[in-house]
């Protein structure tokens, strides 16, 4: 499709490879560094000069028909909605080979013309030589939608950039204008969105255009891009958990295999859920005697994968040794006209060369770890030639409907074998507003993104289940099973921790309280180890390191030399001795009268 909008570079230009840190590695007097994006999201396009403003509606015949008192299908066409007078074209979307609904469709757009003259309007038939059977399944909407985006912008040129688009979501099925909303803003088109509060009074709700800072293109344009390029061989991927990493990896590989030949197997570990001793030999593989239990030779992940894709999941949870010998798997070589990377297994001397493409996940701010000295800098200068930032659900809350609607399209698959045969979930007209007034809304957290969805989808669909009736094959969400679902998510979000009163008692609050001079009981060795534990755990990652890193440094003389045994337990035992003490000097409630001093272990 061709990928246009306020920042279109011209047709087939790569993304830019000069993201930060990518031109070449730098050095450690030159932190901070800054990323992309912030805290890993997206920023809204600046906003052009509107000069064209689009009507998108879809044809309803029951809604629309001639003769009714109330027709939203003209009200919206005639009248001046957004304030800046009627719209200036009318498109009037209908789906093929259903006559009552272009017979609707028709008539409408000749009631729109003989209610504005000057007005451009037209219907446009959707689906044509495919095989959309029903209108209210988002899997069989999209194909007809895209195809019809594809030629639609094309005919507006440079003009996108100055024309906004409005889709209207009074008529026509949720699978549809959730589709046709969806595939706009990908396209990087102003886009807005309007919905009927009660008859006659509409509103609508302006969606602004994701794009990532340094290719200034939405998230989707660029996936779709990197899809096609014979470069991307590192794409980095980052965003709160729950956004759809994982997803975007399996994509980008769909269409590396489709698009450039590329049959291998797609291969994906989660770097934060492996031990560090175990990672290695994991993605290199090893040598039969290297270890203990290393009775057979083992590829490890990257040569398994040849000509596929490698996704490291969690990439930023990868302990600083191990970062080191990723830098030269991650090296591209010219060898007999392919590009490979040298990989060497654990115990091995020889090294293999293995044709993969690397996607890279992760959560953390990767340059602000670069700055703190958790994440090595010029590791961080090769994987972030195209990083591509997924935005959260609160920034893209418009896509939260679809989401509950292919969720439910899901669980349809999965009782259909318990049901004999098909089963439709349909959510009430009602229970569909209730759905997106509280998607929209901002007391919907979305704590954990498109997961919160799903999970709530499927709450959904069990609930209308149970109160099925007989062996009826269409299943309706009501407006009660949709009120205690909203209700149970009030409840989830507002237990969450960091959500009302919270007990202080973390290291973070203790540092805070030391810095603002509120902990003045403590005597100055109790300070000075406080600070140090305090210290060692902002520096690593968990206790173990943490207490490793408090022994290389030997900060703490006064216990007696260096401890055997589990460096976990080391470190626990300091930090629990003050951990009731940090709660009762950080929470002002009563307490008892605390003992002056605290013994040593």
């Amino acid at each position: 499709m061709r990928a246009m909008g306020p920042h279109h570079r011209g047709p087939g230009r790569p993304l830019d490879a000069r993201s930060p840190g990518a031109s070449r590695a730098r050095s450690p007097l030159q932190l901070p560094l800054t990323p992309p994006s912030s805290a890993g999201g997206c920023m809204p396009t600046a906003s052009s000069p509107i000069h064209r403003r689009v009507l998108l509606q879809f044809a309803g015949a029951q809604r629309n028909s001639r003769g009714r008192r109330h027709r939203p299908g003209l009200e919206l066409s005639t009248r001046n909605i957004t304030g800046h007078g009627p719209f200036d074209d009318v498109v009037v979307l209908y789906k093929t080979e259903d006559a009552a609904v272009e017979q609707v469709a028709h008539e409408l757009v000749e009631d729109i013309q003989r209610e504005r003259p000057r007005s451009r309007s037209k219907p446009l038939a959707l689906g044509v030589g495919s095989t959309w059977k029903d209108p209210s399944r988002r899997s069989e909407a999209q194909k007809p939608i895209r195809q019809f985006l594809e030629s639609f912008l094309r005919q507006f040129g440079s003009r996108l950039a100055t024309t906004e688009f409005f889709v209207s979501t009074v008529t026509g099925t949720p699978a549809q204008w959730t589709q046709l909303l969806e595939g706009l803003e990908q396209e990087g088109a102003t886009t807005s969105l309007i919905r009927q509060r009660k008859e006659g009074h509409f509103e609508f709700l302006r969606i602004h255009p994701m794009e990532g800072v340094a290719q200034r293109q939405p998230p989707e344009q660029q996936l779709r891009l990197l899809g096609t390029s014979p470069f991307a061989w590192n794409v980095l991927l980052t965003g709160p958990t729950g956004v759809g990493k994982s997803h975007a990896a399996k994509g980008l590989h769909a269409t590396w295999t489709k698009n450039l030949a590329r049959p291998g197997a797609f291969q994906r570990i989660n770097c934060a859920g492996i031990p560090a001793d175990l990672l290695e030999a994991e993605l290199f593989g090893h040598r039969k005697g290297s270890f203990t239990g290393a009775i057979t030779d083992r590829d490890g992940l990257f040569r398994s994968a040849d000509r596929g894709t490698v996704f490291l999941d969690e990439v930023g949870e990868l302990p600083l040794a191990l970062q080191a010998k990723l830098l030269t798997a991650i090296e591209l070589q010219n060898e007999k006209g392919r590009w490979v990377r040298r990989i060497r297994p654990v115990g091995g001397e020889e090294e293999f060369g293995a044709d993969v493409r690397l996607v890279l996940g992760t959560h953390r701010n990767l340059w602000a770890e670069a700055s703190a000295g958790r994440f090595r800098v010029d590791l961080l200068g090769r994987i972030s030639t195209h990083v591509v930032a997924l935005p959260s659900l609160t920034q893209v809350r418009h896509r939260i409907l679809g989401t509950y609607l292919d969720r439910l399209e899901q669980m349809e698959r999965y009782v259909a074998h318990q049901a004999g045969g098909p089963v439709s979930f349909v959510l009430h007209r009602e229970a569909l507003d209730a759905v997106q007034d509280f998607a929209l809304s901002a007391e919907s957290q979305w704590t954990w993104n498109y997961r919160d969805v799903e999970q709530s989808a499927e709450r959904l669909a069990l609930l209308a289940w149970s109160h099925r009736r007989g062996k009826a094959k269409r299943v309706g969400i009501g407006m009660d099973i949709v009120t205690k679902e909203i209700h149970f998510l009030q409840e989830r979000w507002s237990s969450m921790p960091g959500n009302g009163e919270r007990e202080k008692g973390t290291w973070a609050d203790l540092e805070e309280a030391m810095r603002a001079g509120g902990v003045d009981s403590l005597s100055e060795l109790e300070r000075w180890e406080t600070r140090w534990l305090l210290q060692a755990r902002r520096a690593t990652r968990n206790q173990a390191d943490a207490w490793r890193w408090i022994q290389e440094r030997n900060l703490l003389p006064f216990h007696g030399g260096r401890e055997k045994g589990n460096p976990t337990d080391s470190f626990k035992k300091r930090w629990d001795r003050y951990a009731e003490y940090w709660k009762e000097a950080l929470n002002p409630t009563p307490r008892q009268a605390l003992p002056s001093s605290i013994k040593e272990d």
